[in-house]
């Protein structure tokens, strides 16, 4: 009972969250279910199993890969679905296959999948607390002495280096959004700037938050990395900054709520500070990303127009199509100047621009409509997907799929089936449900190295959202993910050498 008071406001901080959510869920699926004309009750199922898989590990010590997946998949299959119901009259923004809504077939099917995908959630998230004990221990690590002393000038030389490679990159662009599809260096180059840039120089960070600090200067240290991940992001021209920045966030009160006796406005203030640097993010990077990404490969890349050429060629682009898309930019341009608009018009806008942005960014339900429409599901299917490598400027086997269209065209975008679009090629639900939890203890697995190593409840935070993130936007080129998986693998053992070799060196001490 002593331990409950103890642990009162972290309680009431979870109960409020986790009010919110079913609140939030409760008004959705209200309006929503109106909307339905067939199997509403398979539906309410979906609801009621996604809501209570996230709720069970938000509110329980569970993994954060637990945390950040059930999330995601409520984000996109549920919460996704909601605003088409509701708001768009089930138009998407990519194209849903043949799927029919007035379907009954199609309908059941696309819930079934549903169920099996979050039956399997919940089996999983029973067989790891089963298998794997989330046992992290009270680190007794500090800085000595003399750095103690010395935290402030430990915490401007972090500053310096975090602006510093902000500047070089935004000027250089050693390395930025466009790479994703066209490295420029060799191999190891370009894995390490794609490592640094997007998890890397967080996860180092990861162990000076893990050590014993009092609360002002590690507070201190929440801040800069949230900043650090922003302009990080603005100099890589990505809009992803939260997603790093949450997961340190939920850490830090996972680990020092109570510790530290952080209020809610703590957690709120917070919270909006880091929404605030996600807008800020975007409407910095709105301009610098207003043109297709033809034309931005070409003014961030620094080619000249034969170099582009040939490059375009290379990728088996047709020049009269990328014509075609200057003379539309060109238009458009010309379109903006003559309107002229003010400045509140133009953040207006912007405004609404950001909430179209994030709807399309957010996915999920649509592909799986895609995926649920295509006739020749099978496991020859699934063989075959695997087979996919990256192949930029050409769609992808899933786009092909999507378009029920089997040759390759030019294109700028590239979408995903997620991880249960992919596992659906089977066409098999028995295959999801297991897949889904063979899945879910693998990566559990590697939060559970990490505690091992490295004790380190912040590096278990930033490898659990980034395997869950991977899974969202999982099904392009997929055996290329053993890429993520070693990069992972190689960080919680670079963190563990860095920290045994401070503890060497007496940087820090126990």
């Amino acid at each position: 009972m002593s331990q409950f008071i103890k642990d009162y406001n972290l309680f009431k901080l979870k109960y409020i969250s986790s009010l919110i959510f079913l609140v939030t869920n409760l008004v959705f699926y209200t309006f929503a279910i109106s909307h339905l004309d067939f199997f509403k009750s398979l539906f309410t199922l979906v609801v009621v199993l996604s809501v209570v898989n996230f709720l069970i590990c938000f509110n329980s010590n569970s993994f954060f890969f637990e945390k950040f997946f059930t999330f995601y998949m409520w984000t996109g299959f549920v919460f996704f679905y909601y605003l088409h119901v509701i708001f768009f009259n089930q138009e998407y923004t990519f194209n849903i296959g043949t799927f029919d809504f007035s379907n009954k077939i199609h309908l059941k099917e696309l819930y079934l999948v549903l169920v099996f995908l979050n039956l399997g959630i919940l089996i999983s998230i029973f067989l790891s607390r089963k298998f794997f004990k989330i046992n992290y221990i009270l680190s007794y690590y500090k800085l000595n002495s003399f750095f103690e002393k010395k935290t402030n000038l430990l915490i401007y030389f972090i500053i310096f280096i975090v602006i510093s490679v902000f500047l070089i990159n935004y000027r250089f662009k050693l390395f930025d959004y466009y790479y994703f599809s066209q490295p420029r260096y060799n191999f190891f180059t370009d894995s390490f700037l794609k490592w640094f840039f997007l998890f890397g120089f967080t996860s180092l960070m990861c162990i000076f938050l893990n050590l014993k600090l009092i609360k002002k200067k590690l507070t201190k240290f929440y801040y800069i990395i949230y900043i650090q991940e922003f302009l990080f992001y603005i100099s890589i021209l990505s809009r992803g900054c939260i997603f790093n920045s949450l997961a340190i966030f939920f850490a830090s009160i996972a680990k020092n709520y109570v510790k530290y006796k952080y209020s809610l406005k703590f957690f709120a203030v917070t919270l909006f500070f880091l929404v605030f640097l996600f807008s800020a993010n975007f409407f910095i990077l709105i301009d610098e990303r207003k043109s297709n990404n033809i034309e931005n490969i070409e003014k961030y890349r620094g080619f000249s127009n034969l170099l582009m050429h040939d490059y375009l060629e290379n990728n088996f682009v047709n020049i009269k199509y990328v014509e075609n898309q200057k003379k539309e930019i060109f238009l458009s341009q010309q379109n903006n100047e003559q309107k002229k608009e003010n400045f509140l018009q133009s953040f207006k806008k912007k405004i609404l621009r950001l909430i179209l942005i994030v709807k399309n960014r957010i996915f999920g339900i649509d592909s799986l409509m895609a995926v649920v429409s295509y006739e020749k599901k099978g496991f020859d299917l699934l063989k075959l997907s695997i087979q996919e490598n990256s192949n930029p400027g050409v769609s992808s086997f899933f786009d092909q799929l999507r378009l029920q269209n089997d040759k390759e065209e030019l294109t700028n975008n590239v979408t995903l089936p997620s991880i249960v679009g992919f596992l659906y090629y089977s066409g098999s639900y028995l295959f999801i449900l297991i897949s889904i939890i063979l899945i879910m203890l693998f990566c559990n697995l590697f939060e559970k190295l990490n505690i091992y190593f490295n004790n380190n409840i912040y590096l278990s935070a930033i490898i659990g959202q980034m395997l869950a993130y991977r899974l969202w936007h999982f099904g392009y080129a997929p055996i290329n993910s053993y890429k993520i998986l070693l990069s992972l693998l190689c960080t919680i053992l670079l963190c563990y050498a860095l920290t045994n070799a401070m503890v060497k060196l007496n940087i820090i001490k126990k």
